[in-house]
């Protein structure tokens, strides 16, 4: 195949490591990922696609596409599909975090531009699976290739792999995990479709199956009395290494707590109060007690404020 590989994060590295090792599957291999963009206060911060970074230590062409949505939908990307025949031409993406546009699906056959998802399928659609699945406290999941539809994530499955998710994983983990599963599956799919043996199945329709929409800022506000200290937990594995988490009180209307750090304790001293949000420290142990939902407690070994450093339980404590 002569094939352009679209995506951005780790978990599309780890998929087209696997891609780029499987020579025997491809003839072309061109990338087309997000251009460097400047984050961060006042745009102090450069973000490189790992991706590019990935591609460029492997000498893959890269193309990068334009930094505004309108001018991504007339893009036109000069490979790999200008020289081969139709039949030959394989779009794939991974984690790209941008719709692909009906005009450049358009431009493959339909049977030959797949996307790997990893969610069990048609559980958790959508750009964070990961997060949700995680958050929800799934304890198996699975990574999916499929044909990609005008219909996001709503394509035939060609591949579907099973497995558990570990105790205590975290986002970096599973992206790890499924990245790596994806990228052998892709691999697999695409070997069945050079001997001519591939097949795939409709994904079924489940308007009751759980999605998973882009991770949000307010996804990470504690609510102490409505969550418990296992749910916390659980938001602290899914996104702790993307949103921060955030408890603004009512004195103090622009103050904001990050709690790191955190653990759901079995026992805790008889003297923390049973109102949810109440808090203590807890000094044998080296960190701060909440009182959560249903009567959890909740363990934070570091917490930060705004806009200062990250420091132990103790020092916050005492200021």
């Amino acid at each position: 195949f002569k094939i352009l590989y679209m995506g951005r994060d780790e978990f599309s590295c780890s998929v087209f490591k696997h891609l780029h090792d499987a020579k025997d599957v491809w003839q072309e291999l061109h990338i087309a990922t997000h251009p460097d963009e400047h984050v961060g206060r006042r745009g102090s911060q450069l973000s490189v696609s790992p991706l590019k970074t990935l591609g460029q230590s492997l000498d893959v062409p890269i193309y990068e596409i334009p930094h505004a949505k309108p001018e991504f939908k007339t893009w036109d990307v000069n490979a790999p599909t200008s020289q081969a025949a139709p039949s030959s031409h394989m779009l794939l993406t991974a984690s790209f975090g941008r719709i692909i546009p009906q005009r450049m699906l358009a431009a493959f056959p339909p049977h030959n531009r797949l996307n790997v998802h990893p969610s069990p399928l048609p559980a958790y659609r959508g750009p964070a699976p990961i997060q949700h699945m995680l958050m929800a406290g799934e304890r198996e999941t699975a990574v999916c290739v499929i044909e990609m539809l005008r219909k996001v994530d709503a394509g035939a499955v060609w591949g579907r792999e099973e497995l558990a998710i570990p105790p205590d994983a975290d986002f970096a983990t599973m992206r790890d995990l499924l990245g790596d599963v994806g990228g052998r599956l892709l691999v697999r799919v695409l070997r069945e479709k050079m001997r001519g043996t591939a097949s795939s199945i409709a994904q079924a329709e489940d308007v009751s199956a759980p999605r998973a929409p882009l991770i949000q800022a307010a996804d990470a506000m504690l609510d102490f009395a409505r969550m418990s200290a296992e749910d916390i937990v659980r938001l602290q594995r899914a996104i702790g290494h993307q949103v921060r988490h955030r408890r603004a009180r009512d004195d103090v209307a622009d103050e904001v707590i990050s709690l790191h750090g955190l653990s759901v304790e079995a026992e805790a001293p008889a003297f923390l109060t049973r109102e949810a949000g109440g808090a203590m420290l807890h000094k044998p142990g080296r960190r701060i007690l909440v009182r959560c939902a249903g009567g959890s407690v909740l363990g934070a070994r570091e917490a930060k404020m705004q806009d200062k450093a990250q420091v132990g339980a103790v020092d916050w404590w005492n200021g």
